[in-house]
This record gives structure tokens, sequence and C-alpha cells, in this order.
């Protein structure tokens, strides 16, 4: 692909594995679509699965784009199936990134998988916590 597209697609397996011994993720795979929006600031789409299985690659690669943006969007609407430990992943992204004076944005709440496993877990909230100010906590739905 050409680097001056500014867009990065990767794939969780393909980290570990050399390209064509890709291991046999099944339902843990997950995707990682990141378009740069300037120098400072990425757009990043995820899909997949995002579970305990997977979530220190995806910390690893999330990491990495945070480390050259300081305005972040992450939209999870196309995530297929997410676990309790993806969700503090990305409650753990927001507060680190609001103390490192970074914004998080956080769009895609709304889908079934998200709202599913808050509700499941008991974790859903009416307000988001003191780090909300751009209203993307997903305890709260983005309210």
């Amino acid at each position: 692909m050409d680097r001056d597209m500014r867009t990065y697609i990767m794939y969780c397996d393909e980290l570990a594995y050399p390209k064509g011994q890709l291991a046999d993720m099944g339902d843990y795979s997950f995707r990682v679509e990141v378009q740069r929006d300037g120098e400072a600031s990425a757009s990043i789409r995820l899909s997949g699965t995002i579970s305990s299985s997977n979530v220190g690659e995806l910390l690893i690669q999330l990491s990495a784009i945070f480390d050259r943006s300081d305005k972040v969007t992450i939209d999870l609407s196309e995530v297929g199936n997410i676990d309790i430990f993806g969700l503090k992943l990305f409650c753990s992204c927001h507060r680190s990134l609001q103390f490192s004076g970074k914004e998080l944005r956080i769009t895609g709440l709304d889908n079934p998988a998200i709202r599913t496993t808050i509700l499941s877990e008991g974790c859903q909230r009416t307000l988001g916590c003191a780090f909300n100010s751009h209203h993307s906590c997903i305890w709260s739905g983005g309210c």
C-alpha cells in the first residue's frame, strides 16, 4: 500500500507470524484501520472480536498510534464481539490520554455488541467519570 495514502491496515495475527503463516485465531481476530488526519490526529476503525485473548495485541497497536497523535477517534461500530476486558481497555486509554493532555473520542457506542456487554456486566452509568469532557465515556454510552 502506498505510504502517502496515510492509511494503514493491520491484523493482530500478522504481528506475530510472517505473511503466509498466519495463526488461525478463529473468532478472536480483530482488524485495525487507521486514517491519519494530518500530523497529530488519527481516526481508527476497529472490527472483529476484542477480548481478553487479544487486548494485549490491540494495546500495542493503539499505543503506537497514541504516541504519534494528539487527537484520536476510535470507531467501534463494526466490532462484532467485545468482552469486559476490551471495554476496560478503552476506558483506560481514555483516562491515560486525558492525563497526557490528549483527546480521545470513542464512537459507535450504540453498537449492540457493546451495549449488551455493558448491560450484562452491570456497568452502565448515567454519567461518565470526571475525564468524560468530550462525552465519549463507554460506560454511559457517550453521554
